[in-house]
This record gives structure tokens, sequence and C-alpha cells, in this order.
């Protein structure tokens, strides 16, 4: 029955007023227990598609891990070095390149295939250009050319690493867990992987030769590839995850037009945080090797290697505890504590003094006190990054934001370790890099304070709705927020 326009239905009486009325008509039961079960049904359908959700999750952690050989390409410089009878700096060239390719596609390719592809097509595609490309790199010797290497690790194979990285982060809104821990577990997937890959690239390298070596990889790689595929088959996400450009003038929601008039600016404050917090890093945590080796030291020598590993678990450790810390507090408050840590560590080690009168150089425990520390915060701070991003950009628009930060990564990678190498020849010590670096650091969670928190956005909704208010008050009109989706979310405004 409809009157006006608008259809009637029959609803079922409170319990006094059915029985003072006389009124006691089964079919309301009937209604109700209908409506019950249907609710009761759609719930457990919601719940069903959250569970098969979580698949997508576990895939982009095994795509992750399969990409992890990305970090093994230091054991292949010597064993190619001799093989192809190429220099070292040639060499080094390509991991440098395969960053580039790796940073550009995370920057740009990935939020444009995000929101036109499906989740499972975008890991088939990662896991076919590593494959081809690994496998490419592995005909280096037999072709006696180093171009393979260009080609096939630094450019597929980074183009692929891009796509992986960025697909996975855009997965962490469906971890079993807490959106915070379920980044941080994706961000150190890849390093997990590292340390599965080591010692059986190591092996293949001492019997075989680096050709078996990346071929054996690239078969690897194409094996937890399809894993991870089948994963997010099982995941059965049929939609893009993310939202295409579009221009704020079409935009008709409130909360949509303030979220995407805050981005811009976040987004460049999140840049510099970034950029900051990753220099400092960087700088540090790339001259780890030779910052053990400054001490001129036998025995500091022989444990050069476990000094590295250390720092590597540093910063997986920060990565995990990162997190969780983003689950249990605000990313903002976590973003403006994690530089602090590294800025400590450097102001601290850098004015130890050493045992040797005179000497320059810092003691032994300073050194590693400092290394393990910048460590564990650069992974807090990877993972943070994400957190706060995914908060004010939204799912839709994450993919776009954060590729647009992660460019500040590729710039400090670039410019960190070069600072820090000009400030060692021209002082004969990492004190001045050090105090260079808790600088950086503290610049960042200076920056970090600058971004607006979740009770400024809450003051401007409420602005905002009160102007809408306002505004339909002087047109002797009725204001009515139909993009609500709890009653009273903010509290009764007056007028």
């Amino acid at each position: 029955m409809s009157r006006g326009g608008k259809i009637l239905t029959k609803k079922r009486l409170p319990e006094p007023l059915r029985f003072m009325s006389g009124i006691w008509d089964r079919s309301f039961d009937e209604e109700s227990e209908e409506e019950e079960e249907e609710e009761n049904g759609d719930e457990k359908k919601r719940e069903e598609e959250r569970k098969r959700k979580r698949f997508g999750y576990f895939g982009a952690l095994i795509l992750q891990i399969s990409l992890g050989a990305f970090y093994c390409w230091s054991l292949f410089l010597v064993p190619l070095e001799f093989s192809l009878n190429v220099g070292r700096a040639q060499l080094s060239a390509i991991f440098s390149l395969a960053t580039l390719f790796f940073t550009l596609s995370l920057s740009f390719i990935v939020p444009s295939l995000i929101s036109r592809i499906r989740p499972r097509t975008m890991c088939i595609l990662a896991t076919i250009l590593a494959t081809s490309g690994v496998f490419m790199a592995s005909f280096c010797s037999t072709a006696m050319s180093i171009f393979p290497l260009y080609i096939g690790f630094a450019g597929l194979f980074g183009i692929a690493c891009g796509l992986g990285y960025g697909l996975s982060q855009q997965m962490s809104s469906f971890a079993p867990f807490g959106q915070g821990l379920g980044t941080g577990l994706v961000t150190s997937a890849r390093a997990f992987g590292a340390f599965v890959y080591a010692p059986l690239i190591e092996k293949k390298l001492d019997f075989y030769g680096p050709d078996v070596a990346l071929r054996n990889l690239s078969y690897a790689i194409a094996v937890l590839g399809t894993v991870a595929s089948l994963c997010f088959h099982k995941a059965s996400i049929d939609i893009p995850l993310g939202l295409r450009r579009r221009n704020k003038l079409a935009v008709t929601d409130l909360e949509t037009l303030r979220r995407l008039t805050d981005l811009r600016p976040h987004t460049i404050k999140m840049w510099f945080v970034n950029t900051l917090g990753c220099f400092a890093g960087i700088s540090v945590i790339s001259q780890a090797a030779v910052l053990l080796l400054s001490r001129g030291d036998a025995t500091v020598s022989a444990n050069v290697a476990a000094g590295v590993m250390y720092v590597s678990l540093a910063t997986t450790a920060g990565r995990i505890i990162g997190g969780s810390l983003c689950d249990r507090f605000k990313a903002k408050s976590v973003l403006i504590f994690a530089p602090l840590i590294t800025a400590a560590a450097m102001f601290w080690a850098s004015s130890t003094s050493s045992a040797i009168i005179g000497s320059v150089i810092m003691p032994l425990s300073a050194i590693r006190f400092a290394l393990l520390a910048t460590g564990l915060s650069y992974g807090i701070l990877q993972t943070a990054v994400p957190c706060e991003v995914r908060r004010v950009a939204g799912d839709g628009d994450f993919a776009r934001a954060y590729g647009r930060i992660f460019t500040g990564f590729c710039v400090a990678g670039f410019f960190g370790p070069y600072v820090s190498g000009i400030l060692f020849d021209a002082f004969g010590t990492y004190r001045v890099a050090f105090q260079v670096s808790g600088l950086a650091s503290l610049l960042s969670s200076v920056a970090a304070t600058t971004l607006k928190g979740e009770a400024a956005v809450l003051r401007e909704k409420r602005a905002m709705e009160l102007r809408a208010v306002e505004a339909a008050a002087r047109n002797d009109t009725r204001y009515v927020d139909c993009t609500r989706t709890k009653e009273n979310e903010w509290g009764s405004i007056e007028t």
C-alpha cells in the first residue's frame, strides 16, 4: 500500500499496546521473525566475506616474502665481478637503478592499476614480471654481458617489487588483527624473505655460480607467487581496491570533500616527515659495516656480519612494534616519538669519547647502541607512515597518497649515504654524520607535530555541519546530512 509516493509497511506493535487494544495478529510475529532471520543471514554473509578477504591478506604476506630476494643483491656482487670481469661500481649501480624503478612503480604505476584491475590480477602481474626479470638476469654470465642484469633485475624485477609492495600495503586493511599490526607484518615480510633466501642463494653460488643461483631464485619466486595468487583467488575480491582520481567539484558529501581538501597539505607534511626520518635511518644503517670496521680491530672485523644482521633484526622488530603501537595509540604520536629515539642515540654516541687519548674514533659500544636504536626507530617509522596516510586518505585514495610520500624514501636513500661519506672524508670520523642524522630526526619529529590530529578533524566536522545548518536556516529550509551512517555521530548541534 502506498500513500504520497511512500510505501507503508506493517510494523509490529509494542507488547502492552497489542494486549490493551485486543489485537493479537500472529502475522506481526511472523514478519518480525522473518526480519530477524534476514538480518542474521546478512550478518553471516558479511562475516563469511570478511573471512574470505583474510586470504587476500595472507596472499599479500606470501607475495612480499617471495619478493624479498630484492635485498639479497649484495650476495651476487663478488661472484658476478669474477664471472663478468666488471667493477663494483657497475654492479652497485644495478641495485640503485632497481630502487629507482621500485619507487617509480610504487608512486605512479600502482595508483593507476589498483583503481582499474582486481588484486588477483595485480598479484599475477607482479609474479610474472619478477619471475621473468630474474630469469632474464640469469643469462648474464652465459652472454658475458651486464645488460641482462640491468633489464631483468633492475628493470622488470624492480617494477614488480613496487607493484607487490603497493598491493600488500593496500591489503593491510583486511588483516584479521589490528590494522597497524597488519601493516607492520606486511612491511617486515620482505625482510623475512631475504633471511629465507640468503642461505639458499649462498649454497647455489658456492657450488654452481650466479647463473644457476639466479635461475633457481626465479623458480622460487614463481612458486611463491603462484601460492599468493591462489590466496587472492580464494579471497574473491572482484573489484579494484582503489578509487580513480576525481575532481573535488564533483564531490557531493561533506565528509569526502573535507578529506580531499585535507589530503594535499597532509601529503606535503608527511613527505617531509618520511624523508627526514628515512634520511637519518638510511644514512646510518647503510654505513653499518664500515662503522664497525672503522675501529680497525680484528675481533670487530670478525663480527661485522653479525652486527649487520642485528641491525636488520632491529629494523624488522621495529616494523612489528610500530604496528602494535599504532593500534594502541594514534599514528601521529608514534611519528613524533619514533625519530626521537634516533636523535637521542645519535647525539649520545657522537658525544662519547674513546679510551685512546686524542682519538676521534667513537667507542664500539656507542656505535652498536646507535645502530640498534636507529634500526628500531627506522622500522617503527616505516609502519607508522602508511598507518597515518590511511587514516587521512582512506582506503580508496591510499595508494595515490602513499605513492607520493614514498618518493621521499628515494630522495633519502640517494642523499643519506652520500652525505655520510662526504662528512667522513672531511672529518675522518662519523661523529659529524651522527650529529646531522640526529638533527634530521629532530626535524622529522617537529614536522610530525604539525600534522592535523583526530581531535582537529572532529572540530572541523562539527564546524562544517554547523555552517551547513546555519545556511539552511537562512534559506528557511532544513539541513539533512544523508551521508551519516550512525545517528548522532557527532552529537547535537545548536544553532
